[in-house]
C-alpha cells in the first residue's frame, strides 16, 4: 500500500488540525519497523512493515493544496495501481473523534484531495479525520490551521491509534470490513445523549 498523508510543512504547521494527515502517517510509522526517511517526489518517505502489512509512507513537502503532483509522481515511480493508494487527510465536515473511509469519490471539499483528484483521478481511497465542527461564523482556512484545543489534544494520541488501527485493517481484510469496523466515532470520543433533562429551555419550547 502506498500511504499518504497530506499536511503542511514547517513547525508553524505541526501541531495544526489540518495535519492530522501527517499525524498519522507518522504514527504508523513509529509503531512500525522501517527504515529512515528519505526525499523523493517532493515528499519524505519511508518504507515500513506493521502489524504483518507493508507499507510506503509519504509525506508532500509541497503544501497541503499542491499534493497532487507528488502524489502523481510517486506512484509512478513506485509502479503502485491507483487502487494500492489511500491518502489521509483532515475533514472539518466531521466531528473530532470521527473516522471515514472510502473506497473512491469526490473531494468533499478538501483543498488537498481535490488536487490529486486533478492529477491521478477519483478512484484511490481516503481516510479522512474528523477536526469539526467549526464554530458556526469562523473563517475555516484559520479554524483547520489553529492547534488543537488543551481538550482535544489530550485526546488525540487515541484518535491517531484508531485511524492507523483502521489503515491496518483495510490492508488486511478489505474496504468493506473496514468500513464497517472503523467508519464513525472511536469509542469514547461519541457525545453524551442529551436527556430531557439537561435539554435547553429554548429546546424543549421548539418542540411544543
Amino acid at each position: 500500500m502506498l500511504l499518504v498523508g497530506l499536511g503542511n510543512t514547517g513547525a508553524k504547521y505541526a501541531n495544526t488540525r489540518h495535519n492530522l494527515g501527517f499525524m498519522v502517517v507518522r504514527r504508523l510509522v513509529e509503531r512500525g519497523r522501517g527504515g529512515s526517511w528519505t526525499k523523493r517526489c517532493q515528499s519524505a518517505t519511508c518504507r515500513v512493515r506493521y502489524a504483518g502489512e507493508s507499507f510506503t509512507a509519504a509525506l508532500p513537502q509541497t503544501f497541503m493544496n499542491l499534493s497532487g503532483g507528488a502524489v502523481e509522481c510517486l506512484l509512478r515511480e513506485a509502479g503502485n495501481d491507483l487502487s494500492d493508494l489511500l491518502v489521509v487527510c483532515d475533514d472539518v465536515s466531521l466531528a473530532f473523534g470521527m473516522l471515514g473511509l472510502r473506497k473512491s469519490g469526490g473531494d468533499g471539499g478538501q483543498k488537498g484531495i481535490r488536487d490529486v483528484i486533478s492529477r491521478v483521478g477519483e478512484g484511490f481511497g481516503r481516510l479522512r479525520i474528523g477536526c469539526g465542527p467549526a464554530p458556526q461564523y469562523a473563517d475555516l482556512a484559520d479554524f483547520v490551521l489553529s492547534p488543537f484545543p488543551a481538550e482535544e489534544a489530550s485526546r488525540l494520541p487515541k484518535l491517531l491509534d484508531r485511524a492507523v488501527d483502521a489503515v491496518v485493517a483495510l490492508s488486511k481484510r478489505g474496504y468493506q470490513q473496514a468500513m464497517a469496523t472503523y467508519n464513525g466515532y472511536a469509542p469514547g470520543f461519541a457525545p453524551e445523549p442529551v436527556s430531557e433533562e439537561n435539554e435547553p429551555e429554548e429546546e424543549k419550547e421548539e418542540k411544543k
